[in-house]
């Protein structure tokens, strides 16, 4: 059976830049290991994001720039995780990385929105 790997803390950063470069004024979310909710961590495991990190997108898709990163700290190390324009890239896509971020991303929202 294989394991999964514990996670110790996510960050989470979203919004709208006019810079791509310049994340200034994004919002910032950390949930650290013990603040996880299953939800979360399911989505993570379920969506197999742990594998998948890189950047995604294209920045130049959207004037602003929409920015989704996800950093996760988990005992094998750190996946970061980097989509710019998301929404855009949803709809003009077929590529299943863009559902699994928003998926993620969606657990992290819907666990904070009440804090």
């Amino acid at each position: 059976m294989n394991a999964r790997p514990i996670i110790h803390k996510i960050v989470y950063r979203w919004g709208m830049v006019a810079d791509p470069a310049n994340w200034q004024g994004l919002k910032t979310t950390v949930i650290e290991q013990a603040e996880l909710s299953d939800e979360v961590v399911n989505a993570i495991f379920d969506n197999d994001l742990l594998k998948v990190g890189g950047v995604y997108g294209v920045p130049e898709a959207g004037d602003p720039v929409e920015i989704s990163s996800l950093l996760i700290s988990h005992e094998h190390g750190v996946t970061e995780v980097t989509v710019y324009n998301l929404g855009i890239m949803l709809f003009h896509t077929n590529d299943d990385i863009y559902p699994r971020i928003l998926r993620v991303c969606s657990a992290i929202e819907k666990q904070t929105e009440g804090h």
